[in-house]
């Protein structure tokens, strides 16, 4: 599984790495914002922020903050 990151959700590379995931059957899960592009539709489950496409900022705080509870998580765990 991987959990994939994205504003706009048409980044290539994710896209790409997306795809490539699922040819080796595994699972996506996307967390995307503005009308969630392409990764909302590819993804197995996705997390959509809705907001507008010049708003970067309320998504990239939503991406801070999931990156912030992994990490703490991580350091429990490790």
């Amino acid at each position: 599984m991987a959990l994939i990151l994205s504003a706009s959700g048409n980044s290539k590379n994710l896209i790409k790495a997306a795809k490539w995931i699922k040819s080796k059957k595994g699972k996506v899960l996307s967390i995307v914002g503005f009308d969630g592009g392409k990764l909302k539709k590819l993804s197995n489950n996705c997390i959509h922020f809705k907001c507008d496409k010049v708003e970067y900022g309320p998504i990239e705080d939503i991406h801070l903050i999931i990156n912030h509870i992994f990490a703490h998580w991580f350091q429990k765990k490790l």
